[in-house]
């Protein structure tokens, strides 16, 4: 039997040598061989490196760390102390106790009472006290509440692993490629304009970006199938009443989206192909510089709009924002994986793979933006073929934009057609042609009848002009604009007003002029001037209208480079 006293009092030597087996691990379990013994830098036994006690001995450590231990002992003993304060009813001063205990019994015995921080009293005072009647609940002014203008935190890389860095960065943070390094094709300064012109599409304009080219790469539609849209086939969309997929909706086989009415019948297709023996992958990431569209058309709109939302920008104007909770499921909704052929062809997601082409040429990383695809073994016309006949059967309703309503025929449209029909006579040279003569409003304003050479006549009546055949009366800054758009017919000559000496120097011929020299010079002050002189026209030509670029200058002068 160990005798406890020569524990206490004595050394206790272990008997352990080197060799031995010692059980080691949170539940001692661990068979370890011994193989050395040392010392820690605390001054502890250890056997092969590890400590060999649970405790440590105080006489065998350092000096230094001695002295930080009883350092720590003594604050606690401070902290422990500053625990049992009371102030003492009689003297007013603190009181210190040993224990919680005679702090309390003092307490009850009335000899002392409750101690308060005077540090913490002052703190308290200094806080403006609230009248709890007064406080609002406003939903709108809770701090808590995510603001509209927020953006969502983004994982820049998606749940299949697909890399794409500056997601949520704000488009004003993404502004193209900085170096040719950087850029997709190779050119970094086309890129940054080709970027800058994108973003300049106005809404509502129908503009096709298949009609837009990023140098150096098939972006975005180069090499396409010649699909339209409304051939291509959509997976997902709404069933048509009675069909198949209106069907297993019905019978809660297949569910529908809420709010837009849409199914989606992925797995259903995906299963089909199974049975027929072609393999669709599970999504893996693709750079999406190396997909290509298959469709010979794309929405400018809705994808400058995903392009946005990509950025965490709002993607529509005030007053109408997103929460950043609504913002975030829109770009996951986005980033979701879409059907490829086995050359790259996309088969369903064009949208959102432009709009993520998009984001690669404003992130400038030289071609590192990626998307998740899943691959079908199949070339992509059979592919799309194939789709065609399974959503034809299932009985999924095709998306096409919607047609555009007429519009109403304005009353400057009823004089242009007016002049069409004269120049079929063979007495105009074309209503868009640039003409010599170019009055001004004051100009008009002078006459009371204009007799134009091909035979239209206008007349001015309480500030209004009107023409047989024309059922709309119009002011003089409209009739300015279209003697002027009416070609090389000048009108007759009137007493009081010399049309044949006015802005001379807006023949087309001097236009034609200043494209040569924008052509020649591609900077300097040659290339500006005559660039002015081109956009100067295009307002003349447009009844004042300036145009916001040299290529839509040349549009409104009719004209090509």
């Amino acid at each position: 039997m160990i005798n406890l006293k020569s524990i206490l009092t004595e050394k206790y030597e272990i008997d352990l040598e080197i060799g031995d087996t010692i059980l080691r691990g949170k539940f001692k379990n661990k068979a370890v061989v011994v193989k050395d013994f040392g010392v820690d830098d605390k001054g502890q036994p250890t056997i092969n490196g590890k400590k060999m006690l649970s405790f440590r001995i105080k006489k065998l450590m350092p000096a230094k760390i001695k002295e930080e231990t009883d350092m720590i002992k003594l604050k606690d003993l401070v902290n422990e102390a500053e625990k049992f304060k009371a102030k003492s009813k009689e003297t007013g001063k603190t009181v210190v106790y040993k224990s919680k205990e005679s702090m309390e019994k003092a307490i009850e015995d009335g000899r002392a009472e409750d101690y308060e921080d005077p540090k913490k009293k002052d703190s308290d005072e200094k806080k403006p006290k609230v009248d709890p009647q007064a406080v609002s609940f406003d939903r709108a002014s809770t701090d808590d509440k995510p603001k509209a203008t927020e953006k969502p935190k983004v994982d820049l890389k998606s749940p299949y692993g697909a890399k794409q860095p500056g997601l949520g960065a704000g488009e004003k943070n993404l502004k193209g490629p900085k170096s040719d390094a950087d850029s997709l094709g190779g050119d970094a300064k086309q890129e940054q304009a080709l970027l800058k012109s994108i973003r300049a599409i106005e809404p509502g304009k129908g503009v096709d970006l298949c009609t837009y080219t990023v140098p150096g790469t098939n972006m975005f539609c180069a090499g396409n199938k010649g699909i339209e849209r409304k051939d291509m086939p959509q997976l997902k969309s709404v069933p048509e009443p009675g069909g198949k997929a209106d069907k297993l909706v019905k019978a809660g086989k297949l569910e529908a989206d809420p709010k837009t009415g849409e199914v989606n019948t992925e797995d259903i297709f995906k299963g089909m192909l199974k049975k027929e023996g072609i393999s669709m992958s599970d999504p893996t990431p693709v750079k999406v510089s190396e997909l290509k569209a298959t469709q010979n058309q794309l929405e400018g709109d809705k994808v400058i709009q995903f392009a946005k939302v990509l950025a965490g920008d709002q993607p529509f104007d005030p007053p109408k924002t997103l929460s950043p909770e609504a913002l975030k499921g829109w770009q996951d909704a986005l980033r979701e994986p879409i059907i490829v052929s086995e050359e790259g062809y996309i088969l369903d997601g064009h949208h959102r793979w432009a709009a993520l082409v998009q984001h690669d040429l404003a992130n400038g990383g030289g071609a590192d933006i990626e998307m998740d695809v899943k691959r079908v073994d199949m070339k992509a016309e059979a592919l799309v073929d194939k789709t065609n006949k399974f959503t034809t059967d299932m009985g999924l309703a095709v998306k096409t934009k919607e047609p555009e309503k007429p519009k109403k025929e304005n009353f400057e449209s009823q004089i242009l057609s007016k002049l069409n029909e004269l120049e079929k006579t063979g007495n105009c040279c074309g209503v868009n042609s640039l003409n010599e003569y170019a009055p001004s409003i004051k100009d008009v304003k002078k006459a009371n009848k204009i007799t134009l050479m091909n035979g239209a006549t206008f007349k001015r009546k309480n500030g209004k002009w009107t023409s047989k055949g024309i059922s709309n009366a119009f002011d003089d800054k409209v009739m300015a604009g279209f003697i002027d758009d009416a070609g090389g017919n000048r009108p007759v000559y009137e007493a009081n007003v010399n049309w044949s000496t006015l802005h001379k120097d807006n023949s087309k011929q001097k236009v034609l002029d200043a494209i040569e020299v924008v052509k020649k010079n591609k900077a300097g002050s040659k290339r500006k001037n005559a660039m002015s002189y081109i956009l100067a026209r295009a307002k003349d030509a447009s009844n004042g209208t300036s145009p916001r670029t040299y290529k839509q200058a040349l549009q409104m002068l009719d004209m090509e480079e």
